[in-house]
């Protein structure tokens, strides 16, 4: 009997970045960022994203800091929403794993721009060791064993985990809230009907 006793989180964010911005234009969803969270401190956060600060085309896998990487403006909310999936302790083991295997290889794996472009026009792009950010997060759940949606990884968006039955929306509202509350559980806040 597989006993779960853990928990993984995925993290939905309005980075405010250019390549955001344009994504945010064609899908008209507030948030357009996806990373995953293996713990309640939100301390390990990882996604593929931008490499250099907020050059669009230099990308690859990144970790990231709540405060800095997603919090980018101290003078306007960051609008965010975090989920979580319960997960046994071996799917949670493969999960972290898999992310170290990625980390100690990053300089072989790059941002799938393509891949966007393919949503976009609705076109399977399948490259190797590319990936946009919630395609690896996607990814990681199916390689854990743990499926989450009925598509491949590659069709997957960021407002696809916010509409997942199988994920449970711990928080949504201003980033910088977030942060300053940690661990977790957070009472939900701002944004209401926006982000759900």
């Amino acid at each position: 009997m597989n006993i779960k006793n853990r928990k993984v989180y995925v993290l939905l964010s309005d980075t405010g970045s250019w390549l955001s911005q344009c994504i945010k234009w064609y899908t008209d969803k507030p948030l357009n960022h996806c990373s995953i969270v293996l713990d309640e401190e939100l301390q390990e956060i990882y996604s593929f994203g931008r490499t250099r600060g907020m050059h669009p085309l230099t990308g690859g896998f990144v970790k990231e800091n709540l405060e800095g990487d997603l919090i980018r403006s101290p003078f306007r909310p960051t609008l965010g929403a975090l989920y979580s999936c319960e997960v046994s302790e071996e799917q949670y083991e493969i999960i972290r794993q898999r992310i170290r295997y990625v980390d100690k290889r990053k300089d072989s794996y790059k941002y799938n721009l393509l891949g966007l472009f393919g949503i976009a026009l609705k076109v399977r792009i399948e490259r190797n060791q590319a990936y946009f950010c919630s395609q690896f997060v996607a990814e990681l759940f199916t390689y854990a064993g743990i499926d989450l949606f009925e598509q491949a990884a590659e069709w997957i968006t960021p407002d696809d985990f916010r509409k997942c039955s199988r994920l449970k929306l711990e928080y949504k509202g201003d980033l910088r809230m977030l942060a300053a509350d940690r661990p977790l559980p957070y009472a939900q806040t701002l944004w209401n009907t926006r982000v759900s």
